[in-house]
């Protein structure tokens, strides 16, 4: 027996009107009222012996959001208005619990969709698998710290041209949308920048002058560093805004920092130049790119966290993949709270 909720009385006008409805005695003649002309409803209506009934609304701050029925049957007992104001008290406090789930599962699906569109869009937006080439070996790794898995580092590999190949590493601060939005318009347009034929320090600089325009807030501060090798030459050509260095190994087992002057980050200010710096680099030779995250430990300075890197570097093996390995699984700050992005290469000459 549905509702009727075109009812003058009961549940549907409750919810209509917001007031209670109380009735202290349900006679013989209040059944066949509501049953009408089914003789079965009203025969089931009088076996259970209904004898008196509250029905009071659920009201929320914003609505009422549906109604109690409260009904005596077997105990003979009759609701009065001491009963009336109970059931009213209780009604608020369900409707307020009611409101409240309701509410929660509605932000849990707002946020469950949000994770899922931000992880769909992060899964898009992470890293192109390595190019294949002959004069430099590649590995990497890639990982979001934290629980919301979004993130804003990245690294890149391209080769410009059939002797140079372009090497990037980058880290936007912030978490969620903005910097995964922010780090896929860095990488798009430096790519662009580089192939262009742009020099390292070039391409970051013009790359500042597209992140304040962009984002004159502030909002797209970010740390890169980019770098390209020569293979004909063998040098390598970098520049650096405000990215932890490079970590540079000979085939003799030497560790260098590479570019450890301090520059400033991207987004920070419009007119700042970027400098280059060009190294030669020995067949064989080991160039490891990273973000703060692998390195960084809370409580400990910089300077302690480089030196672990540059002894680790040392006795790391000499192919890309078996070094990366080595970094994970000896540096005690990963895995990380923090997002974390290595790229190791291997010049071949």
């Amino acid at each position: 027996y549905p509702t009727d909720m075109e009812s003058p009385v009961g549940s549907p006008n409750v919810v209509r009107t917001g007031e209670p409805e109380i009735y202290r005695d349900i006679t013989d003649d209040l059944l066949v009222e509501h049953a009408g002309e089914d003789e079965r409803l009203l025969t089931i209506l009088r076996e259970v012996g209904y004898r008196s009934a509250i029905i009071v609304p659920l009201q929320t701050r914003r609505d009422v959001i549906g109604t109690i029925t409260m009904v005596m049957a077997e105990s003979q007992r009759q609701f009065d208005d001491t009963s009336l104001a109970f059931v009213r008290r209780l009604a608020t406090q369900m409707a307020a619990f009611i409101d409240n789930a309701r509410l929660h599962s509605e932000l849990a699906r707002s946020w469950e969709a949000q994770r899922v569109a931000v992880q769909t869009l992060q899964e898009g937006l992470g890293p192109d698998p390595l190019p294949t080439l002959e004069s430099v070996g590649l590995s990497a790794h890639y990982a979001i710290g934290g629980a919301d898995r979004v993130g804003g580092d990245w690294y890149d590999a391209l080769a410009v041209d059939e002797q140079r190949t372009a090497l990037v590493i980058g880290d936007v601060v912030g978490r969620g949308v903005p910097a995964v939005a922010a780090m896929s318009e860095y990488r798009n347009a430096l790519r662009a920048l580089i192939l262009e034929g742009h020099p390292p320090s070039q391409a970051l600089t013009l790359l500042n002058r597209f992140a304040m325009a962009k984002r004159p807030d502030g909002e797209g501060f970010a740390t890169l560093a980019c770098a390209v090798y020569d293979s004909a030459s063998g040098s390598l050509t970098s520049s650096s805004a405000g990215h932890p260095p490079f970590m540079l190994r000979t085939p003799d087992g030497v560790v260098q920092r590479v570019w450890d002057r301090p520059s400033p980050p991207i987004g920070v200010e419009e007119t700042i130049i970027y400098e280059d710096i060009v190294l030669t680099v020995e067949p064989e030779s080991l160039l490891v790119l990273y973000t703060d995250g692998l390195i960084e430990r809370r409580g400990e300075s910089l300077d302690r966290s480089l030196a672990r890197l540059v002894e680790e570097l040392k006795s790391a093996p000499s192919e890309p993949d078996a070094v990366v390995k080595h970094l994970l699984d000896r540096l005690p700050s990963y895995p990380s709270t923090d997002d974390v992005a290595v790229m190791v290469a291997r010049f071949e000459g």
